[in-house]
């Protein structure tokens, strides 16, 4: 039988995704066939559409389950069942793709929904209730960004005392996204409080570029088409800039790591924006959104692709 752990928290915005990321790293290097499953997904705004999570971590990690393999349902499934009076078919369901990649896995790392609708309070129960039917140990994200030391006991204290109420089994807390002032002390300050409930407690560093959409990923979500820089399609965007006025007071306005949102025929703020680009005084933008319904002018286009 497979070890496996289930990843859960009690708020959105916990870093639950960056967390399993850094437990996989560990389990594909230390085990020979590691499993990524998600009891329940976020339902897909687009039919067809994979769960950001499992495509995120199957891709990097080259796992050989096919999608459909790595989740039971939708949360629109499962709450229509819950609603309809199918509780223990949810349940059975869960269990029974569960066990399909169990039976073929040196360990399944679970990783629970994600906290962002109106109905947290069902997700949380369900979570609690799936991990203890499929025997899973808890590890706890907490969320510590903007956080001091005793918010952050406050928040570890509601998790592990709503984790115990439903029966779960906390093997560990990761204090995620930690403020850089106290990231030394946050975990000899915690220790010696919840000792009793949980012995493993770590915590990790906030780093704003976790949090940056990459070219790549705006790109897909708005299905734009890629005119150039389709190798630099890596570079995060810290900020959205859009540019509707005169290219005089648009480019003091350019920071670093900007996606430049204009229309497509702003051949002004286009070219400033480029020249910028390769400027050494200036910040370096992380590309260019171009938009209107008109396809990119023959003049543009040519001068571009000679840049």
């Amino acid at each position: 039988m497979a070890q496996n752990i289930f990843i859960s928290a009690v708020e959105a915005g916990s870093g639950k995704v960056a967390i399993s990321l850094g437990v996989m790293e560990f389990l594909v290097r230390n085990l020979k066939k590691v499993s990524f499953f998600r009891p329940i997904i976020k339902t897909p705004a687009i039919e067809g559409q994979k769960d950001n999570a499992i495509h995120l971590i199957s891709d990097y990690y080259n796992l050989e389950q096919p999608y459909e393999e790595q989740y039971a349902y939708t949360l629109n499934q499962a709450k229509s069942m819950v609603a309809e009076g199918h509780h223990t078919k949810l349940l059975e369901g869960i269990m029974d793709k569960y066990k399909s990649l169990e039976a073929k896995s040196d360990f399944v790392l679970c990783l629970g929904t994600d906290f962002e609708d109106s109905a947290s309070a069902f997700e949380f129960d369900i979570n609690a209730e799936i991990a203890n039917n499929l025997g899973c140990p808890l590890l706890v994200v907490v969320r510590a960004k903007e956080k001091g030391l005793k918010e952050i006991e406050e928040s570890c204290r509601f998790a592990i005392e709503a984790f115990e109420e439903k029966g779960c089994d906390v093997l560990s807390m990761v204090i995620n996204q930690t403020p850089e002032e106290i990231q030394d002390q946050v975990v000899e300050y915690l220790g010696p409080l919840l000792k009793e409930k949980v012995e493993l407690i770590y915590s990790v560093p906030y780093e704003a570029s976790l949090g940056c959409l990459s070219m790549a990923e705006i790109a897909s979500a708005l299905r734009s088409e890629v005119l150039f820089g389709v190798k630099q399609m890596n570079r995060l965007v810290t900020r959205f800039t859009v540019a509707a006025m005169h290219l005089k007071n648009f480019l003091p306005r350019l920071n670093e790591g900007s996606l430049i949102i204009t229309p497509v025929d702003r051949f002004d703020v286009i070219l400033g924006a480029l020249a910028a680009l390769r400027s050494k005084t200036m910040p370096n933008i992380a590309g260019m959104l171009l938009t209107g319904y008109m396809e990119a002018d023959y003049v543009l286009y040519n001068l571009l692709e000679g840049m």
